[in-house]
């Protein structure tokens, strides 16, 4: 059952970003998150207009795997190839 409110979901949205967003959170976690794991986080980040904190994420992701480059570009919706629908 969904007892979450429009205006409680705004707010936990806004304090979900406001906590991951942080550059020190990234540069920890992104490298350890798969593409597919990256895509759906940095099209939250894109959805709620935080479009600084998804490019800090891709950034931090791709350090360490350059491969992983050209995925995600941050104002448009991910590249999902092998994301079911």
């Amino acid at each position: 059952m969904d007892t979450t409110h429009p205006k409680d979901l705004a707010a936990v949205l806004a304090r979900f970003v406001s906590v991951w967003s942080s550059s020190a959170t990234a540069d920890h976690a992104a490298p350890a998150l798969t593409c597919m794991e990256l895509d759906a986080l940095l099209e939250l980040f894109v959805t709620v207009g935080a479009l600084d904190a998804a490019a800090e994420w891709m950034d931090a992701h791709t350090v360490n795997e350059p491969e992983c480059e050209g995925h995600f570009v941050p104002g448009t919706p991910p590249n999902r190839p092998t994301m079911p629908l």
